[in-house]
């Protein structure tokens, strides 16, 4: 046939990897830091909170298994049910215990 070229043995390849290598990292749970103590997950991804009011965040917070408690900080935040209007850190994020407090702000 035209435009075929002749097998070889270096034609087909066989991958082999060790086991530690197939596990991948460690889990969270067991992230050392570098005193070497394990770095225990309070929060495995933050949601998003903003526009949400501050009983809809702690709601969010609960649904999402983070064992946090938020710092409110704003004009808006003792005036009946704003909205947050931006937090910290960020949604997505990871927290481990011996991070900062979460902080999420009213406009």
């Amino acid at each position: 046939p035209a435009g075929a070229s002749p097998t070889s043995p270096g034609d087909s390849f066989a991958f082999t990897a060790d086991a530690d290598a197939v596990a991948g990292p460690a889990p969270a749970a067991a992230m050392p830091t570098a005193g070497g103590a394990p770095r225990v997950p309070t929060c495995r991804r933050m949601p998003r909170l903003t526009g949400h009011t501050l009983a809809q965040a702690r709601r969010t917070l609960a649904r999402a298994d983070c064992s946090v408690h938020v710092k409110v900080t704003g004009r808006g935040a003792r005036r009946g049910h704003r909205t947050i209007t931006s937090q910290t850190p960020k949604a997505g994020r990871s927290l481990y215990a011996g991070d900062r407090t979460p902080t999420v702000r009213f406009g």
